[in-house]
């Protein structure tokens, strides 16, 4: 995984997976999947689906929109990983009531 920042021109900050760039010189895109967006806010910064009803796997960001990119920091790229790529855990509250039969997991 690739995992990178970018400050677009609208001001929204990006953090995605960063798959391949496309295009000619006038047209160079970034292809990344699960995007989030990252709102500051006063404990730290929240994660927030960019487009959470995209469904083709890969979103292209045009280069002209974006103002700066960075790699993550390892910490921040952890928590991505583990909210955006597919790894989740369950507490122990959801695992006892699971085996007492009292949670429905059909959603």
């Amino acid at each position: 995984m690739n995992i990178k920042i970018y400050r677009l021109l609208s001001g929204e900050i990006v953090m995605a997976d960063e798959l391949d760039e496309q295009g000619d010189i006038y047209n160079r895109r970034v292809l990344v999947r699960r995007p989030v967006c990252l709102v500051l806010d006063g404990d730290g910064v929240t994660m927030v689906l960019w487009l959470p009803y995209e469904t083709s796997g890969a979103v292209a960001i045009f280069r002209r929109h974006i103002v700066a990119e960075a790699a993550a920091a390892r910490d921040l790229a952890n928590e991505y990983c583990e909210k955006c790529g597919g790894i989740m855990t369950a507490g122990a509250d959801a695992l006892a009531a699971l085996d007492a039969g009292h949670l429905d997991t059909r959603s």
